[in-house]
C-alpha cells in the first residue's frame, strides 16, 4: 500500500475513533438526562398529593442543566475536532494541540485508569503541521504511552526546546522490556512520522520517548 493510502486509512481511523468516543460521551448525557425527566415525572405526582419540595425540584433541575452544558461542551471540542480535517498546514502550537487532544480523547484514557500530568512548556512551541495529522500522532503518543504505564498508571508530559530542536516528552516511570523496541513500529505510525517530519527519541534509561522536531524548519 503506498504511503498517501496508509496516512489517509489512519486518519479515518483515527477520526471514527475520536467521533465514536465522544458521541458515546454524549449518548451517556442524553440517558442521564431521559433518567431525571422521568424524576420529574414522579415529583409531577408527587406535587398533586402536595408533598413536594422546591429541594426536590432544584436538584433534578441541576442535574438536566449540568448533562446539558456537558453535552455542548463534547459536541464543541467535536466540531473543533471535525475542522481540524479541514486545514492545511499551518504553524499549531504543540501544547495546545496536546491539552486538546487529551480532552477529545479524556474518555479513552480513563479506560486506561491513568493519570496525565502536563508540565507546561517554558515558552512558546510551534511546528509546522497539519493540524489533524498532528493531532492523530500526539494522541497515538498518548496511547502508546498510557500502555506503557500499565505499572504506575502516571504518565507526565513535558516540552523541550533549544536552538536545534524542539519537542515533547512522554515519561512513564517504569516500563515492561521490549516496550521502547515496539514503539511506533506499524505502518501507519511510520507515515504519521515522515509526513510530520518527526524524529523519536526513545530513553530507555529514564522511561521516557520524545516526538521531536528540527528548530530550522
Amino acid at each position: 500500500m503506498k504511503e498517501n493510502d496508509i496516512l489517509t486509512q489512519e486518519g479515518f481511523h483515527f477520526f471514527g475513533k475520536m467521533s465514536a468516543s465522544a458521541t458515546h460521551e454524549i449518548k451517556n448525557t442524553l440517558a442521564i438526562i431521559n433518567e431525571n425527566i422521568g424524576l420529574m415525572d414522579d415529583l409531577s405526582m408527587m406535587a398533586q398529593d402536595g408533598m413536594l419540595s422546591i429541594e426536590q425540584i432544584n436538584r433534578v433541575s441541576k442535574n438536566i442543566k449540568n448533562q446539558v452544558q456537558r453535552s455542548n461542551n463534547i459536541l464543541q471540542k467535536l466540531n473543533k475536532f471535525s475542522h481540524s480535517v479541514d486545514l492545511s498546514k499551518q504553524m499549531a502550537d504543540v501544547e495546545t494541540t496536546v491539552k486538546f487532544t487529551l480532552e477529545l480523547a479524556s474518555r479513552l484514557i480513563e479506560m486506561y485508569e491513568v493519570t496525565i500530568k502536563i508540565i507546561p512548556a517554558p515558552s512558546h512551541i510551534g511546528v509546522n503541521a497539519n493540524q489533524f495529522f498532528l493531532e492523530n500522532m500526539i494522541w497515538k503518543a498518548v496511547e502508546a504511552a498510557c500502555q506503557g504505564a500499565h505499572q504506575e498508571k502516571k504518565v507526565t508530559v513535558s516540552f523541550k526546546q533549544d536552538s536545534e530542536t524542539l519537542s515533547v516528552w512522554f515519561s512513564m516511570g517504569s516500563i515492561d522490556d521490549g516496550f521502547m523496541d515496539n514503539l511506533f513500529m506499524a505502518d501507519e505510525d511510520k507515515a504519521l512520522i515522515e509526513y510530520l517530519d518527526i524524529v523519536v527519541e526513545k530513553n530507555q534509561e529514564n522511561c521516557s520517548f520524545g516526538l521531536v522536531w528540527s528548530n530550522r524548519n
